[in-house]
Order: structure tokens, then sequence, then C-alpha cells
């Protein structure tokens, strides 16, 4: 059962590391207003990451630019998500592979 929780975290932190990526790639793209991704605990004990969009209010009509808005990305913000999440997804794998070697070594030990 951990292993598959270590293995939803890993999925998780992956999508959490493409939509960063996708912020980043879109920085200088006008009127591009940045995705994030919430991070919640299933019952059974896993993690879910759902990618969701952020919005801006509208500006008044009369307030409009003729041109798109510039970028709302925030990009030391995304580099230390990017950071954070890299981090976590080194912590999860690295779990992963100590559960893996430990079952691989019962196994060899009960045989």
């Amino acid at each position: 059962m951990s292993m598959e929780i270590s293995a939803s975290a890993l999925n998780a932190f992956q999508t959490r590391q493409q939509v960063t990526a996708n912020n980043i790639a879109n920085a200088n793209t006008p009127g591009f207003t940045p995705d994030r991704v919430d991070m919640r605990e299933n019952q059974d004990g896993g993690v879910q990451a759902t990618a969701r969009q952020t919005t801006q209010p509208p500006a008044p009509a009369a307030a409009q630019p003729r041109e798109p808005a510039p970028s709302t990305t925030d990009l030391s913000r995304e580099m230390v998500d990017m950071m954070a999440t890299e981090k976590a997804y080194d912590a999860n794998a690295t779990m992963l592979a100590s559960q893996a070697a430990m079952q691989g070594k019962l196994i060899n030990d009960m045989v």
C-alpha cells in the first residue's frame, strides 16, 4: 500500500512541475494568467493533484487597453515552486526505491 501512496505522490508532483514549467514558458505571453495546482490527500492515503486556472477580474470597459495585458506570471514564485517540487519528488522517489529494495531483500531472504 505504501508504494502506491509514494507513486501517487510522484504523479502529483509531476503534474505540479508540468504546470509550473508551462507558467514559466508563457511568462512573456501577453494576457497569460498562470495556472496553479491544488494537492489534496485521498481517502486511501494517496495524493491527488488538480490543475486550475487563475483568473483576473476584467478591467472596466473604459480602461481596457487595445493590446492584451502583460502576463501576470511571477517568475520568482514559479522558480521557488519548481525547486520545492523537485525536492519533494526526489524524496518520494528515494522512499519508493528504498521500499522496493526492502521488498526485494525480504523475498530473497524467504527463498
